[in-house]
C-alpha cells in the first residue's frame, strides 16, 4: 500500500494517495532485519518513511496541523530524517529554539529519545 501511495502523490493525485495511506495498518511492531541485511531498512526508517509520505500528502491537501503531526512522528521514528525535519524547518512549523532543540539532540550520540 505505500509502494502505491508513493505512487499517487508520485502523479500529484493527493486524495488518492490519503485514501491508500488511510488502508495501512496501525503501526505495529516488525522484527528487525538481521544484522548482516545491508541496504534493509529498519523498522523506524520504514515508519519513518510512512510518517514521511502522510505529512506530505496532508500538506498537499493543506491540513498543515495534521502534516506537522506527522513530520513530527517521522523524526521521532528516524531522527535523520532529513526531508521531516526540512518539512518542518521550511514551512515554519518550528520555532528556532525547536529547530535548535532537534538539531542538538540529532547530533547527540547519547540515544536520547526526541521530546517536543
Amino acid at each position: 500500500m505505500y509502494l502505491i501511495a508513493k505512487c499517487q502523490a508520485g502523479r500529484l493525485s493527493w486524495t488518492e494517495a490519503k485514501k491508500t495511506l488511510e488502508l495501512l495498518p496501525d503501526p505495529a511492531p516488525m522484527s528487525p532485519p538481521p544484522p548482516s541485511s545491508e541496504g534493509v531498512l529498519s523498522e523506524s526508517e520504514l515508519m519513518s518513511s510512512v510518517y514521511l509520505l502522510k505529512g506530505t500528502v496532508y500538506q498537499a491537501l493543506d491540513n498543515h496541523q495534521y502534516a506537522a503531526e506527522c513530520f513530527k512522528q517521522a523524526l521521532k521514528e528516524d531522527p535523520y530524517c532529513v526531508e521531516a525535519y526540512e518539512h518542518l524547518v521550511f514551512n515554519h512549523y518550528y520555532s528556532g529554539k525547536c529547530e535548535e532543540q532537534i538539531v542538538n539532540v540529532t547530533l547527540d550520540s547519547s540515544g536520547r529519545k526526541l521530546n517536543y
